[in-house]
C-alpha cells in the first residue's frame, strides 16, 4: 500500500471518530495527539490544527480544523520523502 493510500484509510478512520468540537484528550484517545503537553506547546507556537478557547480555558478542536490539519501534514511529510 502507497503512503497515499495509508494516509487516505488513516484520515477516513480518524474522520469517523471525531466529534463537531473535540477536546484535547479526545483527540489523544484516538491518536492524534500524543499527550497534552505536545498540544499546549503546538498551541503557543501556533503549529497544531486551529482551534477554539470556550470559557474556563476550555480549548476545543473544530473537527474541520483538524482534519485540514492531517491533510496538510500529510501533503508535507510527502513531499519531504519525495526529495
Amino acid at each position: 500500500m502507497s503512503y497515499r493510500d495509508h494516509m487516505g484509510h488513516y484520515l477516513e478512520d480518524i474522520e469517523k471518530e471525531l466529534k463537531p468540537f473535540n477536546s484535547t484528550e479526545h483527540l489523544i484517545d484516538i491518536g492524534v495527539f500524543n499527550n497534552a503537553g505536545t498540544a499546549k506547546n503546538w498551541r503557543s507556537l501556533k503549529i497544531g490544527p486551529a482551534y477554539v478557547e470556550l470559557p474556563g480555558a476550555r480549548i476545543r478542536y473544530p473537527k474541520s480544523s483538524i482534519l485540514k490539519w492531517l491533510e496538510e501534514t500529510s501533503k508535507s511529510i510527502q513531499t519531504m520523502k519525495n526529495k
